[in-house]
């Protein structure tokens, strides 16, 4: 499970097909147990196109944080720059887990807890119940 790192901006494309583009950021973490925190690790942000009605639909749907998981197509496009240097990057064309369905996201949460943990907004059980008895 990752979050949408920008909410997806919707086109046309050549034969006026929609496509949608936005960028999923992968950030791995690790509990720390000297310190009983979770520490973030160095992100890595892919860029993802999405077509057609999969697009129209993850337009309507996504928003940035919103936690996705995307499946697809990796790969790479490549141009020259009007200074005549060639760049290139990976770009992930996104599978049609969407295709026919609009999602309502909740608003981001924080990380699962570390097994064995308890989350750190987590009430603790409730109290037990009183054992007075009137006799």
């Amino acid at each position: 499970m990752r979050r949408a790192g920008t909410r997806p901006g919707k086109g046309t494309q050549a034969h006026h097909r929609a496509r949608a583009r936005f960028t999923v950021v992968s950030t791995p973490r690790s509990f720390d147990r000297e310190t009983n925190t979770w520490r973030d690790g160095e992100p890595a942000f892919l860029d993802c196109s999405a077509w057609q009605q999969l697009a129209e639909n993850l337009a309507q749907s996504v928003t940035k944080g919103a936690r996705v998981v995307v499946a697809g197509r990796l790969r790479t496009d490549r141009w020259e720059t009007s200074e005549g240097e060639k760049r290139s990057r990976m770009v992930l064309d996104v599978g049609a887990s969407m295709t026919f369905a609009t999602v309502a996201s909740p608003a981001p949460t924080d990380p699962p807890p570390h097994p064995g943990k308890p989350h750190p907004t987590a009430q603790g059980p409730p109290p037990a119940p009183s054992s007075s008895r009137s006799h």
